[in-house]
């Protein structure tokens, strides 16, 4: 255990306040990769902490630059810690490397969060706009003092991945004005091109956290992590636990792929449609089959562009999507086309999977995508019996961890790995060669004195999945942007000038400025483009959480 005392020193009533505001957030958080709180309280004019002990060294763990083999287990640990902290509503700002904590053994650990806030969090001790954290790893809007989201921390994470792949940190100044100005210019040299070994791949997701723009950047730290985990298919993978339950779903899914049917994996939150796809699609290539799998993405047609080859000129809205549908025909016929999460498929894209997905191999989460349509459920306890390895006869083993996990997770499958990760990173348990779950029973019978559901599961089922939706569709970060742009160009503007301004082509501008007039937020008049009344751009598209 650790102790952190904090004097009470009534000159210095905001000492107070974060000391409070850290406990709150840890209050909130019991999920892997975040450090535990214990206790607190009052004692002899000092305020206490009472949390585990965490024996690490900064990340990434060791002398930068580390190579991306080394370093991809401990970004993908990263992001799943990250994962959970904003799944409970919480921003950590100020992520930085003495604040993420690596053990001898790989695990992760984030401590320190003092300066934390976020949806449940409650108000903001520190004034509008106020700097908050350490400015070395700020994002370009905590330093411009706007309303700050989740991207914040993961632009402060992709600083700390860049940091750990070149050994140096982005943005490198003389002085904290030339900081500020480097890194409001926009994002600083790909990291493949500061330091050798470092694959393309990798350093496109990493620039793609170093976003300028908010709306540029993955939309959540799961999102990031699918980037990440992308980028070699020779990285090794966090450990996973056996597939459980019934395996007749993925049977299913994989005879109808095989026969050109469209697949779509439903259920409630929680369900493992995501791991049920990635099961599927493992299988898949294992026989010989090519998988395509679909990117993150919030730009017009962004999910698709990977598929579209290059023309000699640029197109205009209607021939992009012509070539974007063309191209997914040809990868359903090629491949099968995959997609990890409904939020990752930008709307563009979205509309012509909607209008192809009848012809060929596509499986994803979104039921409105598949000719069939296959239902996961809860599991039951002797499915999670067949997890636990140990004896059963004399110690009742894997039937009182069985019954354990029930308890906590009610069967969701997500919960149960959540829950399962956190016994693995305490310490109680470890995975076996075979798979499975091994623990002694005095480990089993300490966490049958803490019965409580992990955060991570809490928080995941109340984490908002997307954009706001408008009548008129998924109205998001795309449409904002354009939005200010057009608030400052006074309906005075047209699509050419938007592109160039925006530094985007005119297509896909033109997509977005269609789906504003269709949605009655931007009009046109005499070619020019201007917001329409009654759509004052901070009301219509505040984003304040």
């Amino acid at each position: 255990m650790a102790i952190k005392l904090i004097p009470l020193d009534p000159d210095f009533p905001d000492e107070l306040l974060r000391v409070r505001r850290e406990v709150s957030a840890l209050r909130l958080l019991d999920a892997p990769g975040v450090v535990r709180l214990r206790d607190d309280g009052v004692h002899d004019g000092r305020y206490f902490m009472v949390m585990d002990k965490v024996e690490g060294r900064p990340f990434p763990g060791r002398e930068a630059p580390v190579p991306w083999q080394a370093l991809a287990p401990l970004a993908a640990r990263l992001m799943v810690a990250l994962g959970h902290v904003h799944a409970a509503g919480i921003m950590h700002r100020d992520l930085k490397p003495p604040n993420i904590l690596v053990s001898d053994g790989g695990d992760v650990v984030l401590v320190d969060f003092g300066v934390s806030g976020g949806p449940s969090m409650g108000r903001c001790i520190t004034a509008e706009g106020a700097w908050v954290g350490t400015p070395a790893y700020f994002s370009p809007e905590q330093i411009e003092g706007a309303a700050v989201d989740f991207r914040a921390d993961l632009y402060a994470a992709g600083l700390v991945l860049y940091e750990a792949l070149t050994g140096q940190l982005p943005h490198a100044s003389s002085g904290l004005p030339d900081l500020v100005t480097r890194r409001l210019a926009g994002p600083p040299p790909p990291a493949c091109e500061v330091a050798d070994g470092v694959p393309d791949t990798v350093s496109d997701a990493v620039q793609r956290l170093l976003a300028t723009a908010p709306a540029q950047r993955p939309r959540d730290a799961f999102e990031a992590l699918t980037l990440l985990e992308a980028t070699q298919a020779a990285v090794p993978r966090l450990q996973r636990a056996p597939w459980m339950g019934s395996r007749a779903p993925l049977d299913e899914a994989e005879r109808c792929l095989r026969a050109r049917t469209s697949v779509a994996i439903v259920g409630a939150p929680g369900s493992g449609r995501q791991r049920a796809i990635d099961e599927v699609c493992g299988r898949l290539a294992a026989g010989g089959l090519t998988v395509t799998w679909l990117k993150a993405g919030t730009r017009p047609f962004e999910s698709l562009r990977q598929l579209v080859p290059n023309g000699p000129d640029e197109p205009g809205i209607d021939a992009m999507q012509h070539r974007a549908s063309s191209a997914l025909k040809k990868a359903l016929i090629d491949s099968v086309v995959a997609v990890r999460r409904a939020s990752y498929l930008d709307p563009w894209s979205r509309r012509v999977l909607a209008e192809v997905h009848g012809g060929g191999p596509l499986i994803s989460p979104v039921p409105g995508l598949g000719r069939v349509q296959i239902a996961l459920g809860r599991l039951s306890e002797l499915d999670l019996h067949a997890l636990v390895a140990g004896p059963d006869r004399l110690l009742h083993l894997r039937e009182d961890a069985a019954h354990l996990l029930m308890k906590l997770t009610g069967g969701h499958p997500d919960a149960v790995m959540a829950e399962v990760d956190g016994w693995v990173h305490a310490g109680l348990a470890s995975w076996r060669g075979d798979g499975r779950l091994e623990l002694k029973r005095a480990a089993l019978d300490h966490l049958a004195g803490d019965l409580r559901p992990t955060g991570g599961w809490h928080g995941w089922a109340a984490r908002s999945t997307g954009p706001a939706k408008a009548a008129a569709g998924h109205l998001g970060d795309e449409h904002a942007e354009v939005c200010r742009w057009l608030a400052l160009g006074r309906g005075e503007v047209d699509e050419l000038t938007l592109a160039r301004a925006m530094r985007r082509p005119t297509w896909e501008v033109e997509a977005v400025v269609r789906d504003l007039e269709a949605a009655g937020v931007a009009v046109r008049s005499a070619g020019a483009i201007g917001l329409a009344a009654g759509h004052a751009l901070a009301r219509t598209w505040s984003r304040a959480d």
